[in-house]
């Protein structure tokens, strides 16, 4: 389709019949594939042009290197490597966790790797998941010194772009200008 021809397709489950893009890009559109563990990880390196993950601080490693071996492997160039973390800024770090906390689940690979489609069933997962680790895993607070530090870290394990998902219930404006006035900025100097 995106040479511009009309595709007709029966998958297992897809199916596409007489499908055609009438306003193509000026360019080719990068295809991302999501990745939580080597194998898919893999199958990315071979055939996407980047892989994208959670910032998994044992596990991402694991997948970025399983992208990368892959990629060389099929004598291709390791192409973006996108680690997805999740931000919350309050008052207070208790007032950004207890606005958060029903995000806690997009920080377990179940919601994204298993067949799940209930929010309820999603909600759940995240019970699963401690205070405590979620704290360690999330961006969580006033102090941007601490989103900076995270945000680092995700670079130093081979992330070639970061995405922060703002998940702040109390103040998710006090978020985005956290970061546009003191995180971003001491990201760029």
């Amino acid at each position: 389709m995106l040479d511009g021809e009309t595709v007709t397709f029966e998958g297992r489950y897809l199916c596409a019949r007489g499908a055609r893009l009438y306003d193509r890009p000026e360019r080719r559109v990068p295809v991302y594939m999501s990745a939580f563990g080597p194998k898919a990880a893999a199958i990315a390196g071979r055939l996407a042009d980047g892989v994208w993950t959670l910032a998994h601080p044992v596990k991402a490693p694991r997948v970025i290197a399983a992208y990368r071996k892959a990629a060389q492997e099929a004598g291709r160039e390791p192409g973006e490597i996108i680690l997805q973390g999740i931000a919350a800024a309050a008052e207070t770090d208790d007032l950004a966790l207890e606005s958060s906390r029903e995000w806690k689940a997009t920080l377990r690979d179940e919601p994204y790797a298993e067949d799940v489609a209930d929010p309820a069933q999603v909600g759940q997962l995240g019970e699963d998941l401690s205070d405590r680790k979620y704290k360690m895993m999330a961006m969580l607070g006033p102090d941007p010194a601490k989103h900076v530090r995270q945000i680092k870290a995700m670079q130093a394990m081979g992330a070639t772009a970061v995405v922060v998902m703002n998940v702040s219930g109390a103040d998710p404006l006090g978020t985005v200008r956290l970061y546009g006035e003191h995180v971003l900025p001491q990201l760029r100097s």
